[in-house]
């Protein structure tokens, strides 16, 4: 035995407009209506797929590239990143870094000179 569904009144309305317009019964519209409904879900796009992580040769480079940009900027400390660039400068990469305005070759510079590029929040 099945079990019963509830409708909305909504879907109700859509029910009974299937059962005038095929003259069938009941049971039927609600079968066209359930596919529908499938043929609704199945039409949407379906989410990205997860990409695949990255090789161990790709992953390595980069963090070769990221140690090599620390050093270039003369191994800062976290307070340093913060003076320079905010509460966000820790997190944030080398590339996202350098478009704030002040690259790994001047973050010295920057921090000798007390400049803050942390974008300002205004409330």
């Amino acid at each position: 035995m099945t079990k019963k569904q509830k409708f909305t009144e909504v879907e109700l309305e859509q029910i009974k407009a299937i059962q005038e317009k095929l003259a069938c019964t009941r049971k039927t519209a609600i079968r066209k209506f359930k596919q529908s409904l499938e043929a609704a879900k199945q039409a949407q796009p379906k989410p990205k797929a997860i990409s695949k992580p990255q090789s161990q040769k790709t992953t390595n480079a980069n963090r070769a590239a990221g140690i090599a940009l620390f050093s270039l900027a003369g191994r800062p400390s976290r307070e340093d990143f913060v003076k320079v660039y905010g509460e966000s400068g820790p997190r944030l990469t080398w590339d996202q870094r350098a478009a704030m305005g002040v690259d790994a070759a001047h973050f010295q510079a920057a921090l000798k000179s007390g400049k803050n590029v942390a974008p300002v929040v205004s409330e």
